[in-house]
């Protein structure tokens, strides 16, 4: 990519337990006030990936062998979590993204540091952003829908004041019509914001919004190139989009579908 990047991956590798490498050589960069796209299907290394850049890799006991994770041209390898934050990398998880028995409000109010007053505005911004969250303001998180729950996890991030958003599955379990609404909102917070995201999908949805893409598979980046030439490209409309020659494809058919990818052509 030719903008100069925030965020410099190089050849990073990624082991479990001392011994199961689950990345390996993985390169990507992401520019500053940019959207890139991270794609593949469950196990393919790209969750492993974004751990390792927040610094949530501890938990799976795994840890940073090699390459290096350069933000701001410093080293986040193996950093804490809190470590990242600070840097001004924040993680929206795939799972377990709030605080389903506190309100809405009371999940906003716990990510805040500053003072009443400048709180108030920083939560009123997030309402602006994601208008449903202010009618909800009251309402048990646990309670909220999927897509709800994904705009609360989203104004929950932005409440640290990244400079850097690290969004894993946005689209997981929600139907099209609210990823589509979601997508709208992620890119209205790149252009009003100049906030720099990078988007783990199992589906090509992001790459309508992003700028660049990766693909991903058994923790390796088996292809890259700009958002128009992989939405183009005829696998990622196989196994990402289901489409093929014949139309559409039903999940199960994609999935089962075992010949081999056409990446290098």
């Amino acid at each position: 990519m030719e903008k100069n990047s925030f965020l410099e991956v190089n050849k990073l590798e990624v082991v479990y337990q001392g011994s199961i490498i689950a990345v390996q050589g993985v390169s990507l960069s992401v520019p500053e006030k940019s959207i890139v796209a991270l794609l593949g299907v469950n196990g393919s290394g790209k969750t492993t990936t974004l751990r390792a850049i927040s610094g949530f890799l501890g938990i799976d006991n795994a840890r940073v062998t090699d390459g290096t994770i350069i933000f701001r041209g410093k080293s986040l390898n193996n950093k804490m979590p809190h470590e990242v934050v600070n840097r001004g990398l924040v993680l929206v998880p795939e799972r377990e993204k709030i605080f389903a028995t506190l309100t809405v409000s009371e999940n906003l109010q716990g990510c805040l540091k500053s003072s009443q007053v400048q709180s108030s505005k920083e939560i009123d911004k997030i309402f602006h952003y994601f208008p449903i969250l202010f009618e909800r303001r009251n309402q048990v998180a646990g309670y909220l829908s999927g897509g709800e729950r994904q705009m609360l996890a989203i104004g929950n991030a932005l409440l640290c004041s990244p400079e850097l958003l690290l969004v894993d599955e946005l689209s997981l379990g929600l139907a099209p019509i609210m990823v589509e609404h979601l997508m709208e909102r992620v890119q209205t917070l790149n252009k009003e914001l100049g906030l720099s995201i990078l988007m783990v999908e199992q589906s090509a949805a992001a790459l309508n919004i992003a700028e660049y893409g990766y693909i991903m598979e058994n923790g390796h980046v088996v292809f890259s190139g700009t958002a128009e030439r992989l939405l183009k490209h005829k696998d990622v409309q196989e196994f990402y989009l289901g489409l093929s020659e014949k139309g559409t494809r039903s999940y199960r058919d994609v999935k089962q579908y075992r010949r081999t990818r056409r990446w290098l052509v």
